[in-house]
């Protein structure tokens, strides 16, 4: 990788190391353990992380050649809290879109943070260059503690119970959920029917799980099974049936809870898997064994699995010749991205792309090309 002499570092690796030893405190997020994380998930020939890392350097070098050496504590950054990473393709999205945005965007990182977060993780990061980070697993609920006192989030927050973005607003900070929205949006996309009267299976209990949760509600189902161990399901179950939900949303709908789906699908239902078994490493996993597929698909069966890594998890490859619409995580994932992007940056994205998810989004193919 070419730099100057003298104005910059030879490698993104030692650069960052420069990064976080010119930040006192910044060792707290983990971002060289992250990027070592990722080297080594590109290695093993796993497709995120090669893409993720390509991205990241991709970025840098066009930041160097364009920019010239610029000072560390002037370069904005956003990050992608969690653990694991090694199967996020957010580094990939949000950089190659950098590539067609101003330099102030800067550069995407992934964050390794230690669980609890510190509640005051967010106080500690006033005088640093972050434009904003997203939030994933595990720490999608523990947003609105990191948030308490310092700003304040959105109604999808306080419902959901967790967020996933959050950002700079008004000398303070701020949170949102934009995975409803996301995954509503990708879903239409893809021709999935509307959600109000159907009865939704959703695997899991977790932040995503309650996202969808949260959109199946809000969209008018009328019945709701959530599969997972069951002290965990009735927690979540417990949750929307509290104040919180009693007179917004779902005073109609239908629940149960289960361990696990025994009976084969039926006409007209929708399966949503929201949990992380069979992504990437844990490749071939499925938390339902499917029978032998019928002789034709089921009218209007329609399922989703959030997991983008692999494109198609072994859940999908279950529903073949059961289901009309199989969907996998990416286009939720680009557009949940596009939204977070817009509360970052705001005025420093051009009109058409602000305005135009298309176009935004045709801008980033799949690794995996159509599948």
């Amino acid at each position: 990788m070419e730099s100057r002499a003298g104005e910059g570092p030879e490698s993104f690796g030692q650069w960052l190391k420069e990064w976080v030893a010119a930040h006192p405190g910044a060792q707290i997020l983990g971002l060289v353990e992250a990027w070592s994380q990722l080297e080594a998930g590109g290695q093993n020939g796993n497709v995120a992380a090669l893409y993720s890392q390509r991205a990241i350097l991709k970025r840098w070098e066009y930041l160097l050649a364009s920019e010239g050496w610029r000072p560390l504590l002037n370069l904005p950054l956003t990050l992608l809290w969690g653990s694991p990473l090694v199967h996020s393709l957010s580094p990939y999205l949000h950089n190659t879109w950098n590539e067609r945005l101003p330099a102030a965007a800067g550069l995407y990182l992934l964050s390794l943070l230690q669980a609890p977060l510190d509640p005051s993780l967010l106080a500690r990061l006033d005088d640093w260059p972050i434009l904003g980070a997203n939030v994933t697993h595990p720490y999608k609920g523990e947003l609105p503690t990191l948030l308490a006192g310092l700003g304040g989030w959105d109604l999808e927050v306080e419902l959901i119970g967790g967020g996933n973005t959050l950002w700079r607003s008004q000398g303070s900070w701020a949170g949102a959920n934009t995975d409803p929205g996301g995954w509503r949006r990708a879903w239409r996309a893809a021709g999935g029917g509307y959600l109000k009267g159907r009865q939704i299976t959703i695997w899991g209990a977790g932040g995503a799980a309650s996202s969808l949760v949260y959109l199946a509600l809000r969209e008018g189902a009328e019945q709701i099974t959530i599969i997972n161990a069951p002290p965990r399901a009735q927690k979540l179950l417990e949750w929307w049936r509290r104040g919180k939900w009693g007179d917004k949303l779902g005073r109609d709908t239908l629940w149960q809870t289960a361990p696990q789906r025994l009976q084969a699908p039926r006409e007209g239902e929708i399966w949503w898997q929201a949990t992380p078994c069979g992504q990437w490493p844990a490749l071939g996993k499925s938390l339902y064994p499917w029978p032998a597929p019928p002789a034709r698909p089921l009218e209007g069966f329609e399922v989703g699995d959030l997991i983008y890594n692999p494109p198609q998890s072994a859940f999908l490859e279950g529903a073949r010749g059961w289901a009309n619409l199989r969907l996998n995580g990416w286009r939720m994932l680009l557009e949940q991205a596009l939204a977070a992007r817009q509360l970052w940056l705001g005025d420093l994205i051009p009109a058409p792309q602000l305005s135009s998810a298309p176009e935004l989004l045709a801008l980033t193919p799949s690794p995996w090309g159509s599948a």
